[in-house]
């Protein structure tokens, strides 16, 4: 019973435990990079972050670097890298779709592991179930089947968002193409 009544450990608590009135931009970048997101990072890897809980911790990290007061700067600027003037802080949604991406490429590695068996089960367009050879398939976010759980379809919208970056002469038959990309090398 002890663990339903500790207080959870959320991004605005681990925040709000943080904050001591002596920190300045760096410091608080490694709290937010070091402490709050690396737990997210963690839970990104294998389950879906809705919207609104992205929306909320974005809200949270830039409140805690601005210390709740009007920003100096825009938030484009403290995502850049440091030696280009920024704080190196990450853009959640863009790092949560790199590990959809990472879990592709991980898919589509020779080597067994059991959670690709799940993972290619639940990979299907058009109740399609193509599993590793969904990404070598032409599909929209239309094609991507409602029924399957959340997390498989966030992997499928981010190879969509992934592909149209890519100019292919002719489409990939067998998903080891696909693993020769330069994303996966």
């Amino acid at each position: 019973m002890e663990i339903l009544t500790a207080p959870r450990l959320t991004s605005k608590n681990v925040l709000k435990r943080s904050k001591t009135p002596s920190l300045h931009g760096n410091q608080e970048t490694l709290i937010i990079n070091g402490l709050l997101t690396s737990t997210l990072w963690y839970t990104a890897t294998s389950t879906p972050i809705p919207a609104w809980a992205v929306s909320d911790i974005k809200k949270a990290i830039y409140n805690f670097f601005w210390d709740n007061k009007a920003p100096l700067t825009t938030r484009d600027i403290l995502v850049l890298p440091t030696t280009k003037g920024g704080f190196n802080i990450h853009r959640i949604q863009a790092k949560i779709e790199a590990l959809r991406l990472n879990t592709i490429r991980r898919l589509l590695e020779p080597t067994p592991a059991h959670w690709k068996n799940f993972t290619e089960h639940f990979l299907r367009t058009s109740n399609m179930p193509l599993g590793k050879l969904t990404p070598a398939t032409q599909f929209n976010t239309i094609h991507i089947d409602k029924s399957i759980p959340i997390f498989h379809q966030e992997l499928l919208r981010a190879w969509i968002k992934f592909r149209q970056h890519v100019e292919r002469i002719n489409s990939p038959s067998v998903y080891t193409v696909i693993l020769n990309e330069p994303l996966f090398k």
